[in-house]
């Protein structure tokens, strides 16, 4: 006999209604694009142990911040002396068509398009492409993320290329950029962690001795 508890926090003050019942079997709905894994490191809660609603909460603060879901719940349903969980989503769209602009007293404006996927390939890590073409040409790509490795961990990581005429200085540049940063947090609210950084910057030119290149 199945008899559904609903969500596993009441609307009112958070109140759990179910805790230290162990728990049957784990099912997913609504992944239409995340895949299973990117969800499956961000719980606590496993199938063969009690559940917990603490362990619900920081695993409701882990999948929000992964900023691909519009809507996460937890239904439970009680199997006799055990309870079934089910964690329903609702994703935010997979990709985001926009227009980029830039306006320099150098350069002058440059247009072009870009896109945002929010969820490349349902891993859960975001990707930007840009394109700015006018007074000069910029290419842009970045990947970001709140999963690294299976863990909770931030990370980004951009390739910034220009390529324009500098009329104040009166040569021509080519420029390449790389930045990579993260944060391996050791705390469960992220206030104390290991911190990384590391940039890579090419750039060459026309004219000799203005710039780093030759």
């Amino acid at each position: 006999m199945l008899t559904r508890v609903g969500a596993a926090f009441s609307s009112e003050g958070g109140k759990c209604f179910v805790s230290n019942v162990p728990i049957a079997s784990i099912k997913y709905e609504g992944l239409h694009q995340t895949r299973a894994y990117v969800v499956q490191a961000a719980l606590e809660n496993q199938a063969g142990t009690p559940f917990s609603c603490a362990a619900w909460g920081r695993e409701r603060n882990r999948l929000r911040d992964l900023d691909i879901f519009a809507k996460i719940d937890l239904d439970t349903v009680i199997r006799g002396d055990s309870v079934a969980l089910i964690y329903r989503f609702r994703e935010l769209p997979p990709y985001i068509p926009l227009a980029s602009f830039s306006k320099t007293d150098q350069d002058g404006l440059s247009v072009g398009p870009s896109i945002s996927a929010l969820n490349f390939l349902g891993t859960g890590k975001r990707v930007d492409l840009m394109a700015r073409f006018g007074g000069s040409t910029e290419y842009q790509a970045a990947v970001s993320g709140r999963q690294l490795f299976g863990h909770s961990a931030e990370f980004s990581s951009a390739w910034i290329h220009v390529d324009s005429h500098n009329p104040f200085e009166k040569f021509h540049e080519n420029s390449h950029r790389l930045k990579l940063e993260g944060f391996w947090p050791w705390l469960e609210d992220r206030r104390f962690g290991m911190t990384g950084m590391a940039e890579y910057f090419f750039i060459r030119s026309d004219t000799s001795g203005i710039t780093l290149g030759k």
